[in-house]
């Protein structure tokens, strides 16, 4: 994991949760917001509301470079925000020089689960877009370098909810200086 990061340029810090889809980023995004009394941010929600399309249909119609150049446009925005918020992005953020530009400059947890858990996560979803298991898989272990590097730290959302938003909490606290 890469050491405490400084801001570029400006004080706002957002805590970014980055992983795969189906890892439980909207799920403990929206708690850890709450606890945290920041607001939460998600790219599916915005990118719905933005382009009224989901994400799958988008991926459908236009083609997944299409859905993926929205998505870090979409994170773009979000972390332009003049307050600091909990932020949930697509999974391709880290897939690009400024995607991953951006997280570098802000508090970025990497949350996994195994791989069979996110598979169920991401079937049962209308939102996500249908992906090979395979492929699903290639596409993680590729981003895994990146998220290594660039996250503050890593944590297993594959254990009570509580735990998990107990343990990000106070690694955040931590990083903010509170």
């Amino acid at each position: 994991m890469s050491a405490r990061k400084e801001t570029t340029g400006h004080d706002v810090r957002h805590v970014v949760l980055v992983g795969a889809m189906g890892v439980g980023k909207t799920t403990l995004g929206t708690a850890l917001a709450s606890r945290l009394g920041m607001r939460f941010l998600d790219s599916d929600v915005e990118i719905e509301s933005c382009h009224g399309r989901t994400g799958a249909v988008i991926a459908r119609d236009d083609g997944v470079p299409a859905l993926h150049e929205i998505e870090l446009a979409v994170f773009t925005e979000m972390a332009s925000s003049g307050e600091s918020t909990v932020i949930a992005p697509a999974a391709s953020v880290a897939d690009t020089d400024e995607g991953r530009r951006l997280l570098d400059e802000h508090i970025t947890v990497w949350i996994h689960v195994p791989p069979e858990v996110a598979r169920e996560r991401r079937d049962s979803g209308n939102h996500r877009r249908p992906v090979d298991f395979a492929e699903q898989q290639t596409r993680d272990e590729s981003r895994r370098r990146w998220l290594e590097n660039l996250a503050d730290f890593e944590v297993d959302n594959n254990r009570a909810l509580e735990l998990v938003i107990e343990e990000v909490v106070a690694k955040v606290t931590e990083r903010l200086g509170n």
